[in-house]
């Protein structure tokens, strides 16, 4: 495996984002989210879910503007209107914050 795969590169990567998503004893992995608007089911998946915030994880040279609506959706599902988006790649974060569900899904739907 080591021919093709640094291994090396990859355990400085797990260790830098450990840091950067920290500890929370509210933390879960691999959520389901829905919400009920104009009468449709909306639901998608979160990487990561904790009472603060719906983590969104990147991996890419940038977070992209649709990152960043991806975001957007995801921060209007939890109830705290937030969302943090961090790039396996760079270490990049961005909190994006929602005014509220509806609005952000008047958008889309």
């Amino acid at each position: 495996m080591e021919n093709w795969f640094d291994c090396s590169y990859f355990e400085k990567i797990c260790n830098n984002n450990i840091s950067l998503v920290g500890e929370d004893s509210s933390m879960t992995f691999d959520v389901r989210m829905k919400c009920y608007h104009n009468n449709k089911l909306l639901h998608l998946r979160a990487h990561m879910c904790t009472n603060s915030c719906i983590t969104h994880f990147v991996w890419s040279s940038v977070i992209s503007q649709s990152h960043r609506a991806d975001a957007a959706i995801r921060a209007s599902m939890h109830p705290k209107l937030k969302c943090r988006i961090i790039n396996l790649l760079t270490g990049e974060t961005n909190i994006i914050k929602v005014e509220s569900m509806n609005n952000t899904m008047n958008y889309i739907v």
